[in-house]
């Protein structure tokens, strides 16, 4: 019956659309008595009370996982039922001409509990205060910070952070995966996956789940709601590596020098946000069109990263010709291209040799290939790039030092290298990076496919 519940963010739009139609041709009608949609009305109020009946059904089922507040989700319970029962009537209505009189007072009704019901229903799926959540400077509700050595570590530098970019799905109204953030005992409680924030620091889930590329489905927080900054990243990283206290002072914990400016960055004007792929786009002539033709038809996805800009996103998934000819069509594109992914076991150093040409790249995703430092050699050139992904390639964490002098780098994904003990002396180089060099040991689940193997 999980499926089903499932489906409730579905089906929920399609007696919106059925009610608010019939709707307002009812009023129509109303201003103008020339205008007959009888035979129209009866059938679209119909389709939309069967619509509100199989949401009320599907949401009752997701309502039982307990991600939700009880108190919200019974008031949208409630009047999504009422909802379906009223748009029945309503219809049945339309068919007894003797009973016509009252159908104005459910038109009314009808209205009313459409926006009731999708009001709890956006509280429940974006939180409270939905419809202002983007016009609202959510820093300017922060605690001022005289003296950042006298702060409370969590409540006054962590816990306003998780607020801002955690609670609306992990709050009081909405708990995705039974998970709440927004009280010290239910961060240390955990969800349904685990605990959050035990152990140490880079293997905590939470940390581990802010670390995963933003492309990854369980990447936290998900990609099309305001992302974490590198001082909030590292802030939530020293509070979980030492010991994740609810209760001790800033001047009572220990920190290294890169701890120290961050937290005088934050004490100044709270932390930097994060420069987003795709801000501050530079302005290109478009592409030529016949090289994005023949790369197309080669097995790469092409895409422009906005309807304004003809800069672009190129990703080679599907691109079975390793020879250079098809690399000297994509180097025709190094104006525009922002975004790289090849991921690819034939791409050698060969493939890149001109990849430092590509001036306005921001991301590059280069995994299971068999590119060497010689490639890092040509990306320290590339002063806009903000995340690097070379895992389970042939670069070793001592030729990743070339990236230091990237002032604009972010994010670097160096998973299982060959040289493995340098890699926190790779960390400790590059102090404003969020560097992931673990594989993530993930817990197998009770819903994972699990195989049980019997021995005598």
């Amino acid at each position: 019956m999980e499926i089903v519940g499932k489906l409730h963010p579905l089906l929920v739009h399609l007696p919106i659309g059925f009610l608010i139609i019939g709707l307002l041709l009812y009023g129509w009608k109303l201003v103008d008595p020339t205008r007959n949609f009888g035979e129209a009305l009866r059938p679209i109020f119909l389709l939309g009370a069967i619509a509100a009946l199989l949401s009320c059904l599907s949401g009752l089922q997701l309502m039982d996982s307990g991600e939700y507040d009880v108190a919200t989700v019974t008031r949208h319970r409630n009047m999504g039922i009422a909802l379906a029962v009223v748009s029945f009537l309503f219809w049945f209505r339309l068919g007894q001409q003797s009973l016509n009189k009252r159908l104005p007072f459910l038109a009314i009704s009808l209205s009313v509990l459409l926006v009731i019901t999708g009001h709890y229903g956006g509280t429940l799926t974006h939180g409270s205060g939905f419809l202002t959540v983007d016009t609202k400077d959510s820093k300017k509700d922060r605690k001022e910070i005289k003296n950042i050595e006298d702060a409370i570590l969590f409540g006054d530098i962590i816990q306003p952070i998780l607020s801002e970019k955690c609670v609306s799905c992990h709050g009081a109204e909405k708990q995705k995966g039974n998970l709440r953030l927004d009280d010290s005992l239910k961060i240390s409680k955990g969800g349904k996956n685990g605990k959050t924030v035990s152990g140490n620091a880079d293997d905590a889930l939470m940390l581990r789940r802010i670390l995963l590329p933003p492309d990854d489905d369980e990447h936290m927080p998900p990609k099309e709601k305001g992302q974490l900054s590198s001082d909030e990243i590292a802030l939530i990283r020293w509070w979980i590596k030492e010991g994740h206290s609810f209760s001790l002072k800033v001047k009572d914990i220990p920190k290294d020098s890169s701890i120290a400016s961050v937290l005088k960055r934050f004490q100044q004007a709270g932390p930097q946000q994060t420069e987003t792929i795709e801000e501050k786009w530079p302005e290109v002539a478009a592409a030529d069109p016949e090289v994005v033709r023949l790369l197309r038809k080669a097995g790469i996805a092409i895409t422009p990263i906005s309807n304004t800009s003809n800069l672009l996103s190129l990703n080679l998934l599907n691109l079975t010709d390793s020879s250079m000819r098809i690399w000297e069509e994509i180097r025709k594109l190094r104006e525009q291209v922002v975004i790289l992914k090849a991921d690819l076991p034939f791409i050698r150093d060969e493939h890149l040799k001109n990849i430092d040409e590509f001036t306005h790249l921001r991301k590059i995703s280069l995994t299971h290939t068999q590119i060497t430092d010689k490639v890092i050699q040509q990306l320290s050139a590339l002063a806009e790039l903000r995340s690097v992904n070379i895992s389970n390639s042939h670069v070793t964490y001592r030729g990743l030092e070339k990236l230091v002098q990237l002032d604009k780098l972010r994010y670097l994904y160096a998973i299982q290298l060959t040289d493995s003990s340098y890699a926190q002396q790779l960390q400790e180089k590059l102090p404003n990076v969020e560097v992931l060099v673990k594989p993530f040991d993930v817990p197998i689940l009770v819903s994972d496919t699990t195989e049980v193997v019997v021995t005598k």
